[in-house]
C-alpha cells in the first residue's frame, strides 16, 4: 500500500480509537457512535482495498517482466528467420516473405 494511503488508515485508526476511549465525552460535540462507526468502516475499506492494489500492482510488475522476456525472444526470432532469407534473395523480392525492410 503507498505510503499515503497506509498514513491515512493509521490516522483513521487512531482518531477512531481515540474517539471510542472518549465516547461521552465527545457526543456533546455531536459525535455519534455511527460516524466513529463510519469511521471505522472507511479504514477497513481503504486498507482492504490498498492491499488489493498492491497485488495488482505486483501482478503488473511480473506481467510486465513476462512481456518483456517474450518480445526480446520475438524480436530474436524474426532477425533470424530474416537473416536466413535475405541473403539468398533480391530485396524486391523480400516483401513476399513478408519482410519490409528496405536494407
Amino acid at each position: 500500500m503507498s505510503k499515503t494511503v497506509n498514513q491515512q488508515v493509521q490516522k483513521g485508526v487512531t482518531l477512531t480509537a481515540g474517539l471510542r476511549a472518549n465516547t461521552a465525552e465527545i457526543e456533546k460535540h455531536g459525535i455519534t457512535k455511527e460516524m466513529i462507526n463510519h469511521l471505522e468502516e472507511l479504514c477497513n475499506k481503504t486498507q482492504t482495498e490498498g492491499d488489493e492494489q498492491d497485488r495488482i500492482k505486483d501482478q503488473y510488475h511480473t506481467k510486465t517482466a513476462e512481456v518483456s522476456v517474450l518480445m526480446l525472444e520475438l524480436k530474436n526470432t524474426i532477425n533470424e528467420i530474416k537473416k536466413n532469407i535475405k541473403p539468398y534473395y533480391a530485396q524486391s523480392e523480400w516483401i513476399k516473405f513478408g519482410i519490409e525492410d528496405k536494407k
